[in-house]
C-alpha cells in the first residue's frame, strides 16, 4: 500500500464526520482509478454516492467528479473524463474553495493536453497559480506532470527536467507512487 493510500485508510479509521469521510473515500477512488483498480474504485463511488447525491456537499460531489473523470481517462474515454473534470472546476469555482479549485483545474489541464485543448489547458494551469497552493504536493505534482510531458514534445529538455524534479518531489511528499511512475514513463 502507498503512503498516500495509508493516510488516507488511518484517517478514515479515526474519522466520524461524514462529510470528511465522503470526501476521503472520494479521494482513495481516485487513486485506485489511477493505479487501474477500476472496480474497487466505481464500488467506493457508488458507496458515497449512495448519500451524497442530493448535492448536500460540493466539496464532496468535486472530488467524486474528480474519481470518475480519472476512471474515464484511465478507460480511454478522455472526452467524457474532461466533462466531468469540467464540472467539477466549474463547481468548485461556484464555491470558492482554492484547494478544490486547484486539484479540480489540475486534473482538466492534464486531461486537456491530453485531447490537444492546449488554450483551456493553459487557462486552468494559470488559474492555479492564481491560489497559491505552492505546497499543496497533489496539485502540484499533477501540474508538474502536464508541463513536463509538454515540454518533452516541445523539446525543451532542461525546462522538462526542472518540471520532472519539482513533480517528484511533490509526489514523494505526497507519497503517490502513481505520480512518480507517471512523470517516470513520461520521461
Amino acid at each position: 500500500m502507498t503512503q498516500l493510500l495509508e493516510r488516507i485508510e488511518a484517517r478514515l479509521s479515526k474519522e466520524y464526520d461524514e462529510y470528511v469521510v465522503a470526501e476521503l473515500l472520494a479521494k482513495k477512488a481516485a487513486y485506485l482509478g489511477r493505479i487501474g483498480d477500476a472496480e474497487q474504485a466505481k464500488a467506493i463511488i457508488q458507496h458515497v454516492r449512495q448519500k451524497f447525491n442530493d448535492g448536500r456537499s460540493g466539496r464532496v460531489t468535486c472530488f467524486l467528479q474528480v474519481a470518475e473523470g480519472v476512471l474515464l481517462h484511465n478507460s480511454f474515454q478522455s472526452t467524457a473524463a474532461l466533462d466531468k473534470l469540467t464540472r467539477a472546476e466549474l463547481l468548485a469555482q461556484a464555491i470558492r474553495d482554492p484547494d478544490l479549485i486547484g486539484i479540480c483545474s489540475a486534473w482538466k489541464a492534464f486531461v486537456d493536453f491530453d485531447l490537444s485543448r492546449f488554450e483551456s489547458m493553459s487557462r486552468s494551469l494559470l488559474r492555479i497559480n492564481d491560489l497559491g497552493l505552492e505546497g499543496d504536493h497533489a496539485v502540484q505534482s499533477r501540474k508538474a506532470v502536464t508541463l513536463m510531458t509538454a515540454a518533452i514534445l516541445l523539446g525543451e529538455r532542461e525546462v522538462a527536467q526542472s518540471w520532472f524534479r519539482l513533480g517528484h518531489r511533490h509526489a514523494v511528499a505526497e507519497g503517490v507512487l502513481a505520480c512518480i511512475d507517471a512523470l517516470l514513463f513520461n520521461r
